[in-house]
Protein backbone atom coordinates (compact mmCIF):
# COMPACT_ATOMS: atom_id res chain seq x y z
CA UNK A 1 0.00 0.00 0.00
CA UNK A 2 1.18 3.37 -0.71
CA UNK A 3 0.38 4.95 2.09
CA UNK A 4 3.26 2.42 4.26
CA UNK A 5 6.18 3.41 1.80
CA UNK A 6 7.70 5.94 3.58
CA UNK A 7 7.46 4.19 7.21
CA UNK A 8 8.92 0.79 5.09
CA UNK A 9 11.54 2.67 3.66
CA UNK A 10 12.39 4.53 7.34
CA UNK A 11 12.47 0.70 9.00
CA UNK A 12 14.27 -1.36 6.38
CA UNK A 13 17.25 0.91 5.97
CA UNK A 14 17.14 1.78 9.57
CA UNK A 15 17.29 -2.15 10.24
CA UNK A 16 19.48 -3.05 7.61
CA UNK A 17 22.87 -4.93 8.02
CA UNK A 18 25.32 -1.38 6.97
CA UNK A 19 26.15 -4.09 3.44
CA UNK A 20 22.71 -4.05 2.61
CA UNK A 21 21.27 -0.12 3.46
CA UNK A 22 22.32 1.04 -0.19
CA UNK A 23 21.05 -1.94 -1.79
CA UNK A 24 17.45 -0.73 0.25
CA UNK A 25 17.49 2.99 -0.99
CA UNK A 26 18.14 1.80 -4.48
CA UNK A 27 15.21 -0.39 -4.01
CA UNK A 28 13.05 2.21 -2.48
CA UNK A 29 14.01 5.85 -4.00
CA UNK A 30 14.19 6.41 -7.67
CA UNK A 31 17.97 7.02 -8.65
CA UNK A 32 17.22 10.60 -9.50
CA UNK A 33 15.22 11.03 -6.34
CA UNK A 34 14.98 14.70 -4.48
CA UNK A 35 15.62 14.81 -0.96
CA UNK A 36 15.07 18.48 0.09
CA UNK A 37 15.91 18.77 3.68
CA UNK A 38 16.13 21.94 5.74
CA UNK A 39 19.82 23.44 6.47
CA UNK A 40 22.85 22.55 6.92
CA UNK A 41 21.45 19.75 4.76
CA UNK A 42 19.95 21.60 2.02
CA UNK A 43 18.62 20.21 -1.60
CA UNK A 44 20.18 16.71 -2.64
CA UNK A 45 19.64 14.74 -5.82
CA UNK A 46 20.08 11.06 -6.55
CA UNK A 47 20.54 8.11 -4.18
CA UNK A 48 24.13 8.29 -3.12
CA UNK A 49 24.08 11.92 -2.12
CA UNK A 50 20.62 11.31 -0.55
CA UNK A 51 22.44 8.49 1.44
CA UNK A 52 25.54 10.15 2.23
CA UNK A 53 24.55 13.55 3.12
CA UNK A 54 21.60 12.62 5.44
CA UNK A 55 20.54 9.08 5.89
CA UNK A 56 24.08 7.95 7.16
CA UNK A 57 25.12 10.88 8.97
CA UNK A 58 21.58 10.20 11.10
CA UNK A 59 22.03 6.83 11.47
CA UNK A 60 25.50 7.70 12.70
CA UNK A 61 23.80 10.18 15.57
CA UNK A 62 21.20 7.91 16.53
CA UNK A 63 21.96 4.18 16.29
CA UNK A 64 19.27 2.54 17.39
CA UNK A 65 16.89 5.09 15.69
CA UNK A 66 13.29 4.86 15.03
CA UNK A 67 11.05 6.88 13.17
CA UNK A 68 7.60 7.42 14.95
CA UNK A 69 5.61 8.95 12.46
CA UNK A 70 1.91 10.10 14.21
CA UNK A 71 0.01 12.15 11.79
CA UNK A 72 0.27 10.64 8.24
CA UNK A 73 -2.17 11.44 5.46
CA UNK A 74 -2.14 10.86 1.56
CA UNK A 75 -3.84 12.48 -1.43
CA UNK A 76 -3.07 12.89 -5.35
CA UNK A 77 -1.76 16.47 -6.76
CA UNK A 78 -1.89 16.56 -10.19
CA UNK A 79 -1.25 13.15 -11.05
CA UNK A 80 1.01 12.37 -7.89
CA UNK A 81 0.51 11.16 -4.75
CA UNK A 82 1.89 12.57 -1.73
CA UNK A 83 1.84 11.78 1.60
CA UNK A 84 2.13 14.06 4.83
CA UNK A 85 3.72 13.01 7.68
CA UNK A 86 4.96 14.40 11.31
CA UNK A 87 6.28 12.61 14.35
CA UNK A 88 9.85 11.77 15.72
CA UNK A 89 12.90 10.56 14.98
CA UNK A 90 13.94 8.94 18.65
CA UNK A 91 17.09 7.60 19.32
CA UNK A 92 20.77 7.29 21.44
CA UNK A 93 22.19 10.51 20.42
CA UNK A 94 25.93 8.71 20.73
CA UNK A 95 27.55 11.11 17.91
CA UNK A 96 27.15 14.81 16.63
CA UNK A 97 24.32 15.67 14.50
CA UNK A 98 25.26 18.07 11.79
CA UNK A 99 27.02 19.80 14.09
CA UNK A 100 25.15 19.22 17.65
CA UNK A 101 27.07 17.75 20.07
CA UNK A 102 25.85 14.52 21.51
CA UNK A 103 24.68 13.84 24.43
CA UNK A 104 24.66 10.10 24.79
CA UNK A 105 21.14 10.65 25.97
CA UNK A 106 17.51 10.02 24.25
CA UNK A 107 16.95 12.32 21.52
CA UNK A 108 13.41 13.32 19.79
CA UNK A 109 13.96 14.93 16.57
CA UNK A 110 10.56 16.38 15.58
CA UNK A 111 10.10 16.52 11.72
CA UNK A 112 7.11 17.51 9.30
CA UNK A 113 7.81 16.04 5.88
CA UNK A 114 6.04 15.43 1.97
CA UNK A 115 6.98 13.04 0.14
CA UNK A 116 5.60 12.12 -3.52
CA UNK A 117 5.25 8.64 -4.81
CA UNK A 118 5.75 7.17 -8.41
CA UNK A 119 5.15 3.63 -9.26
CA UNK A 120 5.88 2.35 -6.01
CA UNK A 121 9.32 4.63 -5.15
CA UNK A 122 9.98 7.54 -3.01
CA UNK A 123 10.83 10.24 -6.42
CA UNK A 124 10.92 13.49 -4.01
CA UNK A 125 11.11 14.08 -0.67
CA UNK A 126 10.87 17.25 1.39
CA UNK A 127 11.68 17.05 5.40
CA UNK A 128 12.33 19.84 8.19
CA UNK A 129 13.82 18.06 11.15
CA UNK A 130 13.34 20.93 14.59
CA UNK A 131 17.03 21.08 14.66
CA UNK A 132 16.13 23.94 16.98
CA UNK A 133 14.68 21.69 19.47
CA UNK A 134 17.51 18.98 19.04
CA UNK A 135 20.00 22.43 19.92
CA UNK A 136 17.30 23.17 22.99
CA UNK A 137 17.50 19.46 24.17
CA UNK A 138 21.44 19.71 24.15
CA UNK A 139 21.45 22.88 26.16
CA UNK A 140 22.50 25.31 23.48
CA UNK A 141 19.90 27.68 23.16
CA UNK A 142 20.15 28.91 19.48
CA UNK A 143 17.93 32.22 20.09
CA UNK A 144 17.63 34.73 22.57
CA UNK A 145 14.31 34.33 24.53
CA UNK A 146 11.84 31.52 24.16
CA UNK A 147 8.39 33.52 23.58
CA UNK A 148 5.84 30.33 24.05
CA UNK A 149 6.57 26.39 25.93
CA UNK A 150 9.03 24.45 24.92
CA UNK A 151 7.44 20.66 25.35
CA UNK A 152 6.80 17.26 23.91
CA UNK A 153 3.69 17.16 21.16
CA UNK A 154 1.69 14.19 22.06
CA UNK A 155 0.00 12.81 19.11
CA UNK A 156 -3.77 12.23 18.68
CA UNK A 157 -5.37 8.99 20.40
CA UNK A 158 -7.15 6.96 18.35
CA UNK A 159 -10.38 5.95 19.93
CA UNK A 160 -11.18 1.97 18.51
CA UNK A 161 -15.13 1.37 18.16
Amino acid sequence: MTLNVIDNFYLRYFNAHPSERTAVVQEMLRSNVKWCVAHPINDLTGTKDTETNFLQPLLNALPDIERRSQITMQGEHEGRVWINSTGYFVGTFSQPLFGIPSTGKTLYLRYSEMVCVENGQISESYLIPDFIDVMNQVGINPSDRVLGTQAWCPHPQHKMA
